[in-house]
């Protein structure tokens, strides 16, 4: 089961690392489409129509999309010193405690986001200038939050077989440095 487990995690390492990626490049076409941008209107007086109505669509997919990523890693904010000061045991509680909380905070912002969707949809919300129908772009955000929640269970697998196992937990620079090998415990 830990192999197994192990392996699992390294998979979802590596697909969101893609996701991640993808990201990452629409926001490096934003910043190019933006120094265009900048260029025109210094040079010509003359800025590109909607680059505004473009950045607030793009940004809200890359952000989202980096998310699943740093829940897969392991690299979300965490406040560790009380756990490792109280022992390997209260550790593991409080890593795997933290973890739920952050599956329950995901879940519900897969879901208000959706919402939140789906009320753009209904009422055909679109960019002020360019008129783009807004709610395609936050269907997409929805579906990389509701993907960040199996992913997080999987985080939780995780910690809870190195619990049962009685082993330290994995050194998260070793699980992102290789996500194709299983991380020495």
């Amino acid at each position: 089961m830990e192999a197994l487990i192990h392996r699992l995690e390294g998979a979802t390492i590596r697909a969101t690392r893609v996701i991640a990626l993808i990201g990452l490049a629409a926001l490096l076409i934003l910043a190019i489409i933006t120094m265009a941008d900048v260029g025109m209107r210094w040079l010509f007086n003359r800025p590109i129509t909607g680059v505004d109505d473009l950045a607030k669509l793009v940004v809200a997919i890359a952000i989202a999309a980096s998310i699943p990523a740093v829940l897969a890693t392991r690299q979300n904010i965490t406040i560790r010193f009380l756990g490792k000061a109280l022992g390997r045991r209260a550790e593991l509680i409080f890593e795997i405690f933290g973890a739920l909380i952050v599956l329950a905070v995901m879940a519900g912002m897969a879901w208000q986001i959706q919402i939140y969707t789906d009320e753009l949809a209904k009422t055909g919300e679109t960019t002020w200038l360019l008129a783009i129908p807004v709610a395609p772009f936050w269907q997409v955000v929805s579906v990389l939050l509701f993907l960040s929640v199996p992913i997080q269970i999987v985080v939780i697998a995780g910690l809870v077989v190195t619990a049962v196992h009685g082993r330290r937990l994995v050194d998260h620079d070793l699980m992102t440095a290789d996500a194709d090998s299983t991380p020495q415990v």
